[in-house]
């Protein structure tokens, strides 16, 4: 630390801020692993680092040229290195520092009063060799007038009479209370102890950097606006995208989080490809979420070939029923079944999410040709059957929803989209292997 290091205070530092453009440290000389070290601990808040208030003695111990402590900075946050604008100044103010004035104690005389503005310049003065010198009238040499030394001193005594007055009516500390080195004290299971023997859960609670500005939960409307309903919606979506095979809940549940990569997240790439956020089956759209799931021109006509057999029960497969599972809704016929036909819905939404999102990857990732409308409907109506037969085994023979589950499939059979996929595929729900041909 140069000229402002105390050999009786060697933890001066950790109240300093390590600007790399700072010329009254010699950053140069520290591995730049201690610096990164450095400017973490001065970005932890200083209610943290000194959680237990110092005391007046101690206060009037701390260093005062480069100091990030608050009653040692002015009323606009400046220390008294910021109001020092050129190199003979500091220079003389670092070699004056020299002289053992450091903190505010160093500067009081031996009864304890604040110096005067000449007394300080002739202290700081003092064998100082960039202290200027001038001839007065009587042919004398004096001290010449310091750039903004009246700055400074002003500066100092307003602190100094700032941290005076802040302990009026504190009951005095007996005299002897030993000054601690540092002002990095915290209170562990009622003892007082220094930073350097803080547990690590403490250290690690101030290690933890999370921004405080409040983000938007991505699954908060106007109707769910606080903890509570939230808590309650997230709950009741986990307990329905459980339903689903592990590997498609997943992707459901990242599209309800924001977290799936869409291409409007790489805007970034934009200097170098212009295209990095439109839609990867070439529509000259911003891919969304909701571009890529939902409404784009090859994948919009699969949740109508489905809506259209769902109808009867009042089901539409939205983008908000798809985002908003509280949506979810039936006429007024289908009610006694809900329950039977939103397991159902659940099933089929999370399969064709799943085929959306893996065939996105394969066009834009491994140049594979889109599918084709045909291939849409057969795939997802296959996987959709054997996330149905794969919930069937999991049931009971004689649960009640089981049976109404089979009812509302073979209601659905009847419809002529899935009439022709189900002559195709004849034994979709079969749940018994298939007896071997002799």
């Amino acid at each position: 630390m140069g000229r402002l290091h105390r050999i009786s205070h060697p933890f001066d530092f950790l109240l300093y801020h390590p600007h790399h453009r700072s010329k009254w440290l010699m950053l140069w000389e520290l591995h730049p692993l201690w610096v990164d070290v450095w400017s973490q601990w001065a970005a932890v808040p200083m209610a943290l680092r000194i959680p237990l208030p110092p005391t007046l003695a101690a206060t009037m111990q701390l260093p005062v040229w480069l100091t990030t402590f608050t009653p040692s900075l002015s009323a606009d946050g400046k220390c008294a290195a910021n109001i020092i604008n050129s190199p003979p100044t500091r220079r003389w103010c670092l070699h004056g520092a020299s002289n053992g004035i450091r903190s505010l104690g160093d500067m009081l005389d031996v009864h304890g009063v604040w110096p005067s503005r000449t007394e300080f310049v002739t202290r700081m003065s003092n064998e100082n060799p960039h202290a200027p010198i001038e001839i007065a009238p009587n042919g004398t040499m004096r001290w010449a007038p310091v750039h903004r030394s009246g700055m400074i001193y002003t500066h100092l005594s307003r602190v100094y009479d700032h941290v005076q007055l802040s302990f009026r009516g504190t009951p005095p500390v007996p005299h002897a209370t030993p000054v601690p080195l540092h002002p990095f004290r915290a209170i562990v299971k009622d003892i007082v102890l220094p930073f350097e023997m803080w547990p690590r859960s403490l250290v690690v609670l101030m290690s933890f950097h999370a921004p405080d500005e409040p983000v938007p939960h991505p699954m908060s409307t106007l109707a769910r606006d606080n903890p509570t309903s939230l808590r309650s919606y997230v709950q009741r979506v986990r307990q329905t995208i459980r339903l689903p095979p592990p590997i498609q809940s997943d992707v459901w549940l990242r599209l309800l989080f924001h977290m799936l990569p869409v291409n409007s997240r790489f805007s970034y790439l934009q200097t170098t490809r212009p295209d990095a956020i439109y839609c990867t089956y070439g529509c000259g759209i911003i891919e969304t979420q909701s571009h890529a799931f939902h409404s784009c021109h090859r994948v919009y006509p699969i949740w109508l070939f489905h809506a259209s057999a769902w109808r009867r029960f009042g089901v539409t497969f939205s983008c908000e029923s798809i985002f908003d599972l509280d949506s979810f809704a039936v006429n007024p016929r289908s009610v006694p079944r809900k329950d039977a036909i939103q397991l159902l819905w659940t099933l089929l939404v999370a399969t064709i999410l799943h085929l959306i999102w893996t065939q996105h990857n394969l066009v834009q990732y491994e140049d594979q040709p889109p599918l084709p409308p045909d291939a849409w409907h057969q795939l997802t109506f296959i996987g959709w059957m054997t996330s149905v037969r794969r919930w069937l085994r999991l049931q009971l023979p004689d649960c009640p929803l089981r049976t109404t589950v089979l009812q509302v499939l073979y209601s659905l059979r009847g419809h002529p989209n899935y009439h022709v996929l189900w002559v195709k595929y004849p034994h979709c729900l079969q749940l018994q292997p298939t007896p071997p041909s002799t």
